[in-house]
């Protein structure tokens, strides 16, 4: 096991964080941000960091579900979070069951307009949503319009607290929050994992509750939104809510720090030591506990499944390989990971000064079309023209209610206000970030470039799936073109020849 925890964290100085401080080249003088499903994987599995790292497979080693119900989580959780809206602004009053089946059904059919879901709606109503509703039904009719209830409350911090053998150290830590109740004081995970009689929660999900109260109990009462001011985290429950259960987590949990600082120390070492890679490879827990359960072990090889035989070439690949991955890795925290800690550094008025932030007001008009929500927000004259012409050349933007700390980060498709001084942002309906015909809970409104850091995940996943296939007969890989490609770009045992023309074709 990695037994050197707790480690030091390398994070940028404040001057690197200006335009001209730092050049983005090589290899990067600080540190991961890390995401709360980063430490829960590196917890998990020290080499299922590695394939999220350096591979891109961004799915939980810990959720692992039938074909059919794949993606059924995320509605399950969307689906409440909208039902839940519905009845704090009013749209809808002491539901039924009933009731509750047909918007349901709505949110389904809209919900496969903009998404390649194609679950059997039917059995995530039996299955999923109608145990929850059953059992929460009463809830939901004692709801009162203007409930103070968070969807996907973006949370963030340079420094979130863990203790260890009574010493306190301090990580950056950033994740999503399912649901933040403030009138009745609760934190909420939900998942589809679990069974009716289940007498635990399932652990990924309790250590994630946990993790994101850490953050919320870190970050500075200066930075929390105007209307979360006055609340103290502190004393808030812990659930997470299953289809057929809710479980309370305990706030003071010891089990939890250990594990946390452990998976920093994968983390750091992973991304910093290439000789981390090998060691996190012996330690593979599906080697030392036979009898555990992979989500890796049923849709990736690497693994536990042996590969193809042909190309010969393929250990000299790999070899290849092992650079560029690291250098993607690489180019992932210069663009992503320094960009959050730059947010979160840096004062507003430094960020909106140096043009990475604009901030903006409500501009008082709310519609609600077939594609989601659109918002009319009012920016200053100074920049409201090159905000604009921004937006005509990527149409998209990123745009937080409350602050850069804690809040919701929103995708938006930026369009045109017939008034010179506002422009519309079309988000989409599930976010759910107004109240009552006021414009956003969250008063505080900035808009942030919308930058394309997926691609480089899907570029490394692309290697990962290249590098992999292959035959297992001589005689196939002998006809298969990729394979003997593979074999000629990395000095396998033949060489790629033009194929020769025939006389037919010479003569033409």
């Amino acid at each position: 096991m990695n037994n050197s925890y707790p480690v030091r964290w390398r994070r940028p100085r404040r001057d690197w964080l200006r335009p001209g401080g730092l050049y983005p080249f090589g290899e990067p003088w600080f540190d991961p941000f890390p995401e709360v499903t980063d430490i829960i994987v590196a917890d998990f599995c020290p080499y299922a960091c590695v394939h999220r790292f350096f591979h891109g497979i961004r799915r939980s080693p810990t959720l692992i579900t039938e074909r059919s119900l794949e993606g059924a989580g995320d509605v399950f959780h969307q689906f409440i979070a909208f039902l839940k809206s519905s009845i704090v602004n009013g749209r809808l009053s002491r539901p039924t069951l009933g009731v509750i089946r047909r918007e349901f059904e709505d949110f389904v059919d809209h919900f496969r307009r903009r998404s390649p879901f194609r679950m059997d709606s039917r059995r995530l109503w039996n299955d999923i949503i109608r145990p929850w509703c059953e059992r929460k039904l009463d809830e939901l009719n004692e709801m009162q319009i203007g409930s103070r209830i968070f969807f996907e409350v973006y949370a963030s911090d340079t420094h979130v607290r863990f203790e260890h053998n009574g010493r306190s150290f301090s990580y950056p830590l950033r994740g999503r929050i399912d649901e933040l109740n403030l009138d009745d004081q609760v934190i909420i995970e939900r998942t589809i994992v679990g069974a009716p009689h289940d007498e635990h929660p399932p652990d990924s999900d309790a250590l994630q509750v946990w993790l994101l109260w850490k953050i919320l109990t870190s970050i500075s009462r200066e930075n929390y939104p105007i209307e979360m001011r006055n609340v103290d985290f502190r004393s808030f429950r812990l659930i997470v809510e299953t289809p057929f259960r809710d479980f309370e987590i305990s706030r003071n949990n010891p089990e939890f720090e250990e594990r946390v600082l452990r998976a920093y120390s994968w983390i750091r070492d992973i991304a910093r030591d290439p000789g981390a890679i090998p060691n996190a490879f012996r330690e593979r827990r599906c080697d030392r506990e036979p009898n555990i359960r992979c989500n890796f072990m049923y849709h990736y090889i690497g693994c536990r499944r042996r590969l193809p035989n042909y190309p010969l070439a393929r250990p000299i690949m790999r070899q290849r390989f092992r650079g560029w991955y690291r250098s993607l890795l690489w180019e992932l925290m210069w663009s992503r990971d320094f960009f959050e800690y730059t947010l979160l550094t840096l004062n507003i008025e430094e960020l909106e000064r140096d043009g990475i932030i604009v901030r903006a007001r409500s501009g008082g008009n709310l519609i609600d079309t077939r594609d989601g929500m659109l918002i009319e927000l009012e920016l200053p004259d100074d920049v409201v023209g090159a905000v604009i012409a921004h937006a005509r050349d990527l149409g998209r933007c990123r745009i937080v209610f409350g602050t850069l700390h804690l809040g919701q980060r929103l995708e938006g498709e930026v369009l045109e206000s017939s008034r010179e001084d506002r422009i519309n942002v079309l988000i989409e309906r599930r976010y759910i970030p107004i109240m009552q015909n006021s414009i956003a809970i969250l008063s505080d409104i900035t808009l942030l470039e919308s930058n394309p850091w997926f691609l480089i995940p899907l570029l490394q996943r692309n290697l990962f799936r290249y590098e992999q296939i292959g035959r297992y007969r001589e005689d196939r890989a002998r006809e298969d073109a990729f394979v003997q490609l593979v074999e000629a770009l990395f000095g396998g045992p033949r060489n790629l020849v033009r194929e020769a023309r025939s006389h037919e074709q010479h003569e033409e």
